[in-house]
């Protein structure tokens, strides 16, 4: 039992790590200068003494020094910050290729471009998450409906009778067969039928009873989806119609227009040096900033050197060796005294590995850090029990 909790918190104690690695990001610059009073956070960086390390930030950084219009710099840090970061389309593409390229051997060349068609058609064809919903919803309340409460009767508070009293000898310790709830439905037929009038009445209380509890819960469940319903077809209404999905059921075409389509997939017009044609005809260029822009990003030398991250010459073998450090703990030299560390997950490309800090640390005797900050002794261990915070 301790090996699995222990097992469960470090697994856990990982998701937070991993977690917290790919939301870091959006901590530190620029999308920091999103978080808050977007032109207080401008001016702060303005005035650090030297520009910061991120490109970005670096540029946002010489405009405000040099001057530039400050409103220009909030409104385009406020589009940073809504701007939104999901891996749906990039996971859903590498989906529908690779379903494709699973079964392309077994294939033909037709096959492979109406189904190639039809994946890249996918999304414009897809339906509303919230209209599925609302169906899924509809569909809930059409079976709380057809419940009917009032068609439990004597017989079946008798059953329940029968199962409460198994339960209550199992409670006590008595051999009761596992496929007891079965052996009762499948018996109690014959054992109700010989129950005179006067017993088979006495059960009317506890079938009232079982007739109200389902009203009650039928009832309760009913006002859920209710509310549920009414909350999805408010946000359907509040959507813009030309954005939504077309129906696929509105996409059904006659012979004629099947023949059609064939024809014009086909046809040379469309073929791909006929498109590389129609495309460059039609391409608009994209204007250029106006001029007082021009001239302040023309004077400004931001430079293309990307500096480099320095990294402590131990973390290669700690990213190599991360299932002997699974249950490491790290002391750091720090100016303010040691920093205890605990290991939490590491990774090769890039090479990186998270700590979480731990607290209420009970060690043995330990050499002073210089002594084992050298890789000449990387695998030296000493028995510890700590907290993480």
């Amino acid at each position: 039992m301790g090996q699995l909790r222990d097992a469960s918190i470090s697994a856990a104690n990982t998701a937070a790590g991993v977690i917290h690695a790919n939301l870091a990001p959006f901590y530190r610059l620029p999308f920091s200068l999103a978080r808050g009073d977007v032109a207080e956070n401008i001016n702060a960086l303005a005035a650090l003494p030297h520009p910061p390390l991120d490109e970005t930030s670096k540029k946002i950084y010489y405009l405000k020094r040099r001057a530039f219009n400050g409103q220009d710099l909030i409104d385009a840090v406020t589009m940073l910050g809504t701007a939104s970061t999901s891996i749906n389309a990039v996971e859903q593409a590498h989906e529908k290729a690779s379903g494709l390229m699973r079964f392309h051997k077994q294939y033909s060349t037709a096959t492979l471009r109406a189904r190639g068609m039809l994946r890249q058609m996918h999304m414009l064809l897809s339906e509303d998450a919230d209209k599925k919903q609302i169906e899924r919803l509809e569909a809930r309340m059409q079976r709380l409906c057809r419940v009917q409460p009032q068609r439990i009767t004597q017989r079946h508070a008798y059953i329940r009778a029968l199962n409460r009293h198994a339960q209550q000898m199992r409670a006590e310790g008595r051999a009761v067969t596992h496929r007891i709830d079965k052996q009762i439905i499948a018996h109690h037929g014959a054992r109700w039928r010989a129950l005179s009038a006067v017993q088979q009445a006495s059960y009317e209380p506890l079938a009232r009873e079982m007739r109200e509890e389902l009203h009650t819960h039928i009832r309760a469940r009913k006002l859920e989806v209710a509310s549920s319903l009414e909350l999805f077809r408010t946000r359907l209404l509040a959507k813009d119609p030309r954005n939504q999905p077309v129906l696929v059921s509105t996409c059904v075409l006659d012979s004629f227009e099947r023949q059609e389509l064939d024809d014009m997939w086909d046809a040379d017009m469309f073929a791909n040096n006929n498109c590389l044609l129609l495309k460059e005809e039609r391409l608009s260029l994209v204007q250029p900033p106006p001029e007082h822009y021009r001239q302040v990003l023309d004077a400004m030398e931001v430079g293309d050197d990307k500096p480099q991250l320095a990294r402590p010459d131990w973390l290669s073998l700690v990213c190599t060796e991360r299932d002997w450090f699974s249950h490491a703990l790290f002391k750091f030299g720090t100016d303010d005294g040691d920093l205890l560390m605990k290991f939490v997950y590491a990774v090769q490309s890039p090479l990186s590995a998270c700590f979480n800090a731990a607290e209420s640390v009970d060690l043995e005797a330990l050499p002073p850090t210089s002594a084992y900050d050298s890789l000449a002794q990387p695998y030296n261990s000493w028995p510890h029990a700590f907290r993480l915070k």
